[in-house]
């Protein structure tokens, strides 16, 4: 397939710092232009000025994507964490959610957000993203997703999703099986990349909340029998997450073990751990309860930081790092993943020990499980990973003038074995890559985005501007080799 065209779009003038009306906020005079979305018809208004100004759109949630956005002076971001809404759908045998339960919310919710509103129903999403301050419809089109190998990602438990596309036409997008008309559009919506239209609202399948209890212990990983007992080990478990310090032969996995029914609602604060180290299920239960075993291994730093920077224990994996840093000038906080089949995890394992062994010794690698697939997913990290997929994850802190580079030797080993990357964390992609990794799949969403933007109104957030126009591809699978 070769590359889709992308017609040479009319030169109006933007509109700078004049006011869109309603609640819509207003176009900033420097580059990239920046649209604040309070509801729906804010984001149809928006993509209307957008395509009479010629200009490409970013869709944007919370800002928490690690790569770095596509931002040229003819770009506008449209901010949609304004759609903060949600509600619970009364209970339906016929639901397309094993457990009947659904729930209905806008795209600017935040997970955190999100959880609460389901708490108080009794509900929970059965696997949450590490993330907690991201946006569902970030977090969806990032195609984000927890560690566990019992559940797939965020996408699978997507039922529907409401878009606005190009035109600034809206409509639900039904699942209805294989037969549905909207299957196949569905099937690229559910991690869309950015590239579809404006996600401003998903219906998701949840599931009554359960207890479990945090366990840690040390494991090796010496070997590709060593690596297959682990993912024997994490299967066993409702979660798992292992950190690895490269240069090191063990590592250390993390587990959360569902309990008995009965104890989720026999914990009284449902923020705090009983005095067996049973909780709720929240996402923040890997970040200690005050339970011995709770501590996770601090984040490598690098051997050029400075023992009393106190950024690190500022920085969280459920919130990121604090919003002003007293270091801010000097570090920086970077993070990239790949994902590989579950059964190719010791290739993975034995490529970043040869290439970043010496090199990035003492740095962290987590490994993260994400379960088979349950929905028809064109672009997922276990897209046609039967068994599921071992995800391999970097966030690590160095010098702000390394930033650039300092993951890059990660990236270049997980693309030799042609690993999916993570949509929110692909900073550096070869041309054709996901065409490569992706096969047929990339095909499929290519067919899609051409039909709902066919003048190429969706920039691409995670291409540097070198690739972005020459290779838009790379993201949205147009370009198809063989791997």
């Amino acid at each position: 397939m070769c590359i889709r065209d992308r017609p040479e779009r009319a030169r109006a003038p933007l509109c700078a710092g004049g006011s869109l009306g309603g609640a819509m906020g207003t176009w900033l005079a420097h580059a990239p232009q920046r649209v604040v979305c309070a509801n729906e018809r804010d984001v149809a208004d928006a993509l209307a000025q957008i395509e009479r100004a010629g200009a490409r759109c970013v869709v944007v949630g919370a800002c928490h994507s690690w790569a770095p956005p596509h931002a040229g002076a003819r770009c506008a971001w449209l901010h949609v964490h304004g759609l903060r809404w949600a509600h619970v759908l009364p209970f339906s045998p016929s639901s397309p959610s094993s457990h009947g339960a659904l729930v209905r919310a806008g795209a600017g919710m935040r997970l955190s957000e999100l959880g609460a509103v389901l708490r108080a129903h009794g509900l929970c999403l059965p696997s949450v993203p590490m993330h907690l301050d991201a946006t569902l419809g970030g977090a969806l089109c990032c195609g984000s997703h927890g560690s566990s190998l019992v559940h797939g990602s965020l996408a699978d438990l997507v039922t529907d999703v409401r878009i606005v596309t190009a035109d600034g036409r809206a409509a639900w997008l039904h699942d209805g099986g294989a037969a549905c008309a909207h299957g196949e559009v569905l099937a690229a919506a559910r991690v869309s990349c950015g590239v579809l239209g404006v996600l401003v609202a998903a219906e998701l399948s949840v599931c009554p909340i359960y207890a479990v209890r945090r366990g840690a212990q040390r494991v090796p990983l010496r070997t590709a029998q060593d690596v297959a007992a682990l993912l024997a080990l994490a299967a066993s478990h409702e979660h798992a997450w292992v950190h690895w310090r490269l240069g090191e032969d063990d590592a250390i996995l993390s587990t959360l073990s569902r309990q008995p029914e009965q104890q989720a609602s026999s914990v009284a604060d449902p923020t705090a751990a009983d005095e067996r180290g049973v909780k709720p299920y929240d996402g923040l239960n890997w970040f200690g309860h005050g339970t011995a075993d709770a501590q996770l291994p601090p984040d490598g730093t690098g051997a050029d930081e400075a023992a009393d920077d106190k950024d690190e224990e500022a920085c969280t994996r459920a919130h990121g790092p604090p919003a002003r840093s007293t270091a801010a000038a000097r570090t920086a906080w970077v993070s990239s993943e790949y994902a590989l089949p579950l059964a190719r995890a010791p290739d993975g394992v034995a490529a970043l020990r040869a290439a970043l062994g010496e090199s990035h010794r003492g740095r962290l690698v987590e490994l993260k499980f994400v379960g088979p697939p349950q929905r028809d997913t064109l672009l997922a990290c276990n897209s046609g990973a039967p068994q599921g997929a071992c995800c391999f994850n970097v966030w690590w802190r160095t010098r702000a003038e390394h930033a650039a580079d300092v993951v890059r030797p990660f990236e270049v080993a997980m693309q030799r074995l042609c690993a999916t990357p993570h949509w929110g964390k692909a900073r550096a992609l070869p041309p054709g890559y996901v065409g490569r990794v992706f096969g047929a799949r990339a095909e499929r969403f290519c067919k899609v985005s051409r039909a709902l933007d066919p003048g190429g109104v969706f920039a691409q957030p995670w291409l540097t501007d070198a690739q972005a126009e020459a290779s838009v591809a790379n993201v949205a699978g147009i370009v198809r080799t063989e791997c």
